[in-house]
């Protein structure tokens, strides 16, 4: 038997397996996600001392970035606790797991709140991942929500990365 998990409005199937993460509030999907946190850049603010003018620019969404966010929710869901290194990899090898051209990248977990509003208030008042969301170099993010239980906990991931500059191509030298 396989069931379908709905996670940021995209439908997957997966094995109906016991302890499998579900997927979150059924609200989020990416541009809603998107435009939820690109109102919130737009504006400028103070993340602890810290003053953050306007992002100049709107996010994209990552489909790579919402495959790591993805797998890694689902993954803390299923420990029950949050930490940035999951099975002993950091984010940068999770991102070079679903190929991520990784230039920087910021990640924001949080454990419990229900809502998209719920979470975002709960990093904005964290100078830390307040600084993380504000960070004007991001380019792209993708967020994930997974339950281990239907009434368990909502484990959150957020992922803000800027991609690496593609390289230029260089000719060869003629001898």
């Amino acid at each position: 038997m396989r069931r379908a998990l709905t996670i940021l409005g995209f439908s997957l199937l997966a094995p109906a397996v016991p302890g499998l993460a579900r997927a979150c509030p059924a609200e989020l999907d990416p541009p809603q996600v998107l435009a939820r946190i690109d109102a919130l850049r737009a504006q400028g603010r103070y993340c602890g001392a810290r003053w953050f003018a306007p992002a100049p620019l709107p996010l994209g969404w990552s489909a790579r970035l919402a495959r790591s966010a993805q797998i890694y929710a689902r993954e803390l869901a299923a420990r029950g606790r949050l930490s940035h290194r999951g099975g002993g990899a950091d984010l940068g090898e999770r991102l070079g797991r679903v190929a991520y051209p990784l230039g920087e990248a910021a990640e924001n977990l949080a454990l419990g709140p229900q809502r998209l509003d719920e979470v975002l208030a709960l990093w904005l008042d964290s100078p830390g991942h307040c600084v993380n969301l504000m960070e004007p170099q991001w380019r792209e993010a993708a967020l994930a929500c997974a339950r281990h239980t239907p009434d368990g906990p909502p484990v959150w991931v957020l992922q803000l990365g800027r991609p690496a500059a593609p390289r230029p191509a260089t000719a060869a030298a003629s001898r």
